[in-house]
């Protein structure tokens, strides 16, 4: 049997449970020790104005699996008919498979090499050719230089507010979390001091069903903070900096094709709606 061509089997082929299950153990042997800091928030949401349609047609699709199981290995012909017609089960169902395969687990911010493991998922989705629009990653770095005076509260609100699928909890908790920060890295002390600290403000997945679209953003949002001072009986100097980390990928699920590889996705896994969200959404 000659091996595949079509770029969505061969996609699928390197993800098989085999593959995925060798992969993590090399990155887990290649990122020991390596710890990052906590994250505040880590959010998955699905929107957009046929989202409602979208949900229902991922829901029958669950309910066929808690009736009658899923086994990946001889799926039901009921089954595939169902996630064939649901485009958006098989977005969460790719997605899922591209997340285990990179190691990352947005729910465990202090997993060693966090970011590095969020890196690898995008460059998996990247090569996933389920995506009509290639993800594509973004990169804003803004330096606020905002003291422990100033106003952190507005400017990190004004931050998170120009993401969307934040709510309000999600921005009271970065805001207090930022001001917390602040006070302890900027509060004056005498002699010589150096504070310095860093968080992931969140992560989040955001699906936006409109019509035939499904578009994906991914957002991961860094903090640091650091604070010198320096003092003498002839001089003294102090030196503050802050910066946000924010990185966007974009991309567009190919639903049109969906419908000839839902067979294909279904014999390595089937995430639907709520359980793609329970993996990647805390509280």
């Amino acid at each position: 049997m000659s091996a595949p061509t079509d770029p969505r089997l061969v996609w699928l082929a390197d993800h098989d449970p085999r593959a995925i299950a060798r992969r993590r153990r090399e990155y887990l042997r290649a990122e020991l020790g390596a710890g990052d800091a906590e994250v505040v928030s880590a959010r998955a949401i699905v929107g957009g104005a046929d989202a409602d349609a979208a949900r229902a047609l991922d829901a029958r699709v669950a309910q066929s699996i808690a009736e009658a199981g899923h086994d990946p290995g001889d799926p039901a012909p009921e089954l595939i008919a169902l996630l064939a017609r649901s485009p958006l089960t098989g977005c969460t169902s790719v997605m899922d498979l591209a997340l285990e395969a990179s190691g990352w687990n947005p729910l465990a911010p202090d997993q060693a090499g966090g970011h590095g493991a969020f890196r690898r998922y995008v460059d998996e989705l990247t090569r996933t050719p389920f995506f009509t629009a290639p993800p594509s990653i973004g990169h804003t770095r803004l330096a606020p230089g905002i003291g422990p005076s100033g106003d952190w509260g507005a400017f990190v609100a004004s931050v998170t507010a120009s993401m969307p699928g934040t709510t309000e909890l999600d921005r009271k908790r970065i805001v207090d979390s930022v001001i917390h920060m602040a006070h302890a890295v900027f509060r004056p002390g005498g002699g010589t001091v150096h504070r310095e600290a860093r968080a992931t403000l969140f992560v989040q997945q955001a699906l936006a069903v409109n019509g035939p679209r499904i578009d994906v953003n991914l957002y991961y949002c860094q903090v640091l903070m650091a604070y010198h001072h320096t003092e003498s009986k002839h001089a003294s100097s102090t030196a503050a900096q802050s910066w946000f980390d924010i990185e966007r990928v974009e991309a567009a699920f190919d639903t049109a094709t969906w419908s000839r590889y839902a067979a294909e996705v279904a014999r390595r896994r089937i995430t639907a709606v709520d359980a793609w969200l329970s993996k990647t959404s805390a509280g």
